[in-house]
């Protein structure tokens, strides 16, 4: 899935809201990238099971490497017995952007396309998270690999073409208010719930 918006969007909300849901409902293991070293970072203070959380661009390939190497070990596991139950793992980056300028010679980006494109088969899925969503950091092969799209509030009609193919998002007003896009649903409007870090981390750390 890709997500998009502007500060004060609810974009981070919403990722908070995709890691309580995985947490409660899915027994998910999680991986967390987050280069600014604010949003995730809590998740990491309170030590949450099953949650990873990384905040550099070396620690993010490490993290790719790890999933790709889970991902073959899977599918060979499969070949061997196809009723094996694997748990789900969800990798969450926020502001995917920063990752893709340091990305000097396209190891990080060949990684994740190479993850993407076969890695939900393996119950293994990825959620993309900018406030940039220009045609260079989200192109086509991005594009093709992630075909949920959730943008909330973005800058201009020009944002909300790359991230949804179509304008209407830098119409949102903002706080949570949204649209989704995918193989079923074109343009559907939604309000995001308020959840933060801290509410999660106190609901799973009481546990």
């Amino acid at each position: 899935m890709l997500v998009a918006g502007t500060t004060g969007s609810g974009k981070s909300t919403l990722l908070h809201n995709i890691i309580g849901n995985l947490l409660n409902y899915n027994s998910a293991k999680l991986f967390l990238v987050d280069t600014k070293n604010i949003e995730f970072n809590e998740y990491q203070l309170k030590n949450i099971s099953d949650v990873n959380v990384s905040y550099t661009y070396y620690e993010a390939l490490f993290i790719l490497d790890l999933l790709l190497d889970t991902m073959e070990n899977r599918f060979s596991n499969l070949r061997d017995n196809k009723s094996l139950y694997f748990p789900p793992i969800v990798l969450i980056i926020d502001e995917f952007a920063d990752l893709i300028m340091q990305d000097k010679n396209d190891e990080f980006y060949e990684k994740l396309c190479r993850l993407a494109q076969k890695s939900r088969a393996a119950k293994i899925h990825i959620v993309l998270a900018t406030q940039r969503p220009s045609v260079n950091i989200l192109n086509g092969t991005i594009k093709a690999n992630f075909p949920t799209r959730i943008a909330c509030r973005v800058a201009s009609g020009v944002d909300s073409k790359v991230i949804l193919d179509e304008c209407g998002a830098e119409d949102l007003i903002g706080k949570g208010d949204s649209f989704l896009k995918d193989s079923t649903r074109s343009m559907e409007r939604f309000q995001i719930a308020y959840t933060d870090c801290y509410e999660i981390c106190k609901y799973f750390g009481t546990k």
